[in-house]
């Protein structure tokens, strides 16, 4: 994960980066930062590519553990 933290502070906006990093972030129980990258790449990538709708649904998938309102205001747009 410190690779990927290091590459995006290069490139912040590189989709490889950003994704790689959430999903580490996530699995190593870093969540908010996971949040972040997921924001990151769904506000990035075109609407309805497929890393949309994955960063979308995964960001959903996480503010729904931590904030579910803000879940359901994601879900929404």
């Amino acid at each position: 994960m410190y690779l990927f933290e290091k590459l995006l502070a290069f490139k912040p906006r590189n989709a490889t980066f950003l994704r790689s990093t959430a999903v580490l972030s996530e699995k190593f129980g870093n969540i908010e930062r996971a949040i972040e990258c997921w924001r990151s790449l769904a506000s990035g990538s075109p609407q309805e590519a497929d890393a949309w709708y994955e960063a979308k649904y995964r960001l959903i998938s996480l503010l729904a553990k931590t904030d579910l309102s803000r879940a359901a205001q994601i879900m929404n747009q």
